[in-house]
């Protein structure tokens, strides 16, 4: 599965590219048909490399809703990753993601963002995206902001535990007047 953009080819992560991703960055590369750079992954999300193959593995609905790979068209280099917690839950989901230092500033996670939020809205069971991050980050909210999300609070604990974290929402009708 995939989504494409002008500049952007945004594929999900399937069992087979979770499986090459922690192999390492030529099975990656394989996979995709694509350069991945040296400082792959990004460090926001090193982490998560490998998370979703068990799940994928019981529940292979979550094609989509998991972690996406973004390649840049031009050259067919991996630029970063995106994605979102898991199946939409009580009409949400989580979305996150994380563009390499070499292809930041260049418009890329807004056009991620927005090709990841228009697939979401898509689907019937999606009435709000969660978006969440550091204050410190204000590229982050500034994405975030341009796409239509609105500050929803501050919180002491992330879903993952992290500490100090600002809270975004966009709504489905928010989406569709923009």
């Amino acid at each position: 599965m995939k989504l494409e953009t002008d500049r952007l080819e945004i594929v999900a992560e399937d069992l087979k590219l979770a499986r090459a991703a922690v192999e390492g960055r030529e099975a990656l590369a394989e996979q995709l048909k694509a350069t991945v750079p040296a400082e792959w992954p990004p460090e926001v999300g090193a982490d998560a490399v490998g998370y979703w193959i068990p799940q994928l593995e019981k529940q292979p609905d979550l094609l989509g809703w998991a972690a996406w790979h973004i390649i840049r068209k031009q050259d067919r280099v991996v630029i970063g990753g995106a994605g979102f917690f898991g199946l939409p839950n009580n009409a949400q989901v989580e979305v996150g993601y994380a563009i390499l230092p070499s292809s930041q500033r260049q418009g890329y996670t807004t056009e991620t963002l927005k090709a990841l939020v228009a697939w979401a809205f898509a689907d019937a069971r999606v009435d709000q995206i969660l978006g969440e991050t550091f204050p410190e980050l204000v590229a982050s909210i500034r994405v975030m902001e341009r796409i239509g999300f609105a500050l929803l609070g501050e919180a002491n604990t992330s879903h993952d535990g992290e500490k100090n974290v600002v809270q975004y929402v966009l709504s489905r009708e928010a989406w569709e007047k923009s």
